[in-house]
């Protein structure tokens, strides 16, 4: 049985990131595999299939908390076998990344369009930035990584300007719809 180790902080809230880590799970359960979710805050409830590791945190400031939750991935991982390794969040070290968040560089690039080039100057020292742009470096460019997900061709472009990243290990697949919820609506 293979183990899938999926890095998710705050999976107790429920938004859309956190509807694709529970159907990306699922979906690895159904195909016969065990599967640990790295969290922060309060985790949700283990189920038979899922079970759930989490710390808590800083509540503040928000690049300290993103640091403490990399660091306890990558000492859980040290002591925990595991076959793959799925991202949801930046952290330096996964062997799968769904980069549902798009790069970061290029949304501080696209503040400065409408904030201006100080702006842009200030986030580069803004500590939560700069932390984001470490992580996000560090995972695109990891030699261990094996497939990154993006939902668009521009989010897949974006990386290939800003990271050494083998385009072979890109593939787009972009998001869906609920349309069995959303039938009547649409």
């Amino acid at each position: 049985m293979k183990h899938v180790v999926l890095l998710k902080s705050r999976a107790a809230n429920f938004g859309g990131l956190e509807k694709s880590a529970d159907r990306i799970a699922s979906a690895f359960i159904e195909k016969g595999a065990k599967v640990s979710v790295l969290t922060t805050g309060d985790a949700p409830k283990d189920s038979p299939c899922i079970s759930f590791h989490a710390i808590k945190t800083s509540a503040w400031p928000s690049f300290l908390r993103m640091e403490q939750f990399d660091r306890f991935t990558q000492n859980w991982l040290k002591t925990h076998q595991a076959d793959l390794i799925f991202g949801m969040d930046r952290n330096r070290y996964q062997t799968h990344i769904r980069a549902g968040n798009g790069v970061h560089d290029a949304y501080l690039q696209s503040r400065e369009l409408t904030e201006g080039k100080w702006k842009r100057i200030s986030c580069l020292f803004n500590p939560m930035h700069r932390k984001i742009l470490q992580l996000e470096r560090h995972a695109f460019e990891n030699p261990s990584l094996k497939k990154l997900f993006t939902n668009s061709h521009m989010v897949r472009d974006q990386i290939l300007e800003r990271y050494k990243t083998d385009p072979a290990k890109i593939e787009v697949i972009h998001n869906g719809v609920e349309w069995h919820e959303m039938q009547t609506d649409f």
